[in-house]
């Protein structure tokens, strides 16, 4: 049976105050690139994967490299992946939208 593992990305800037990050950019904090290699080791002491997919951003990417090297395995970015647009509201605060 084939079984898939949903990960998220590791720290970035606009966690607080919370933004709508969306297709923003933004990269990984030096805490969120410690965090992913945390969840690469224990996904690769835990699992055997075949394969990584990432959305295109670079926090993502960053993820999902880790993730693969501990694996063994390659990384694979994939366009359907990639977060919402919110237009306007991109990396505004939600006091802000909500206001």
């Amino acid at each position: 049976m084939t079984k898939i593992i949903l990960t998220r990305h590791g720290h970035v800037e606009g966690i607080s105050p919370e933004r709508f990050r969306g297709r923003a950019d933004v990269p990984l904090t030096k805490q969120g690139e410690v965090q992913a290699r945390a969840v690469a080791a224990c996904i690769g002491s835990c699992w055997e994967p075949s394969a990584v997919y990432t959305s295109p951003m670079s926090r993502c990417v960053a993820t999902g490299r880790e993730i693969a090297r501990a694996c063994g395995v390659t990384s694979q970015v994939l366009d359907d992946l990639n977060d919402l647009d919110y237009g306007e509201w991109q990396w505004k605060t939600y006091a802000y939208v909500r206001a």
